[in-house]
């Protein structure tokens, strides 16, 4: 149904038929890119850039490899899963890298960890309970 090139700086999908969501929208070349992903990548270049930091920085920072700063900033990744920490880095919410908000102030840290609560599945809440209470003892 869908194909994928690579079309610097965003990974496109081309549009072969009528179903293609109308949120997604094309380029010059007939491809198409979803918005929540070129949002990431744009939010996340140029608060990195605005904080004066490399991509390298960035990724000792928020202990992830560059690699994986680059694959955003490009639009290849959304691994959402390093965004908080990421954030943080940088001094800007999850939420606004993510397109959620175009409020750039870092949420309470108890606002931070609920979300990540609520994100976990149910077979990881318990350790994360123990680990909670370990931290407490």
């Amino acid at each position: 149904m869908f194909g994928c090139d690579i079309h610097e700086p965003y990974a496109t999908t081309k549009v072969v038929d009528r179903s293609t969501p109308h949120s997604v929208k094309p380029f010059h070349n007939g491809c198409c890119m979803l918005p929540s992903m070129g949002m990431l990548a744009d939010r996340l270049r140029t608060a990195r850039e605005a904080a004066g930091l490399s991509q390298t920085e960035l990724a000792r920072r928020a202990g992830v490899s560059q690699q994986t700063i680059d694959k955003i900033e490009r639009g290849l990744s959304q691994r959402s899963r390093y965004i908080v920490e990421i954030a943080a880095e940088l001094k800007v919410s999850a939420a606004y890298l993510r397109g959620m908000t175009d409020d750039p102030t870092p949420e309470p840290i108890r606002t931070r960890i609920e979300a990540e609560l609520k994100s976990l599945p149910d077979d990881k809440l318990l350790q994360a309970l123990q680990a909670i209470r370990a931290l407490k003892a």
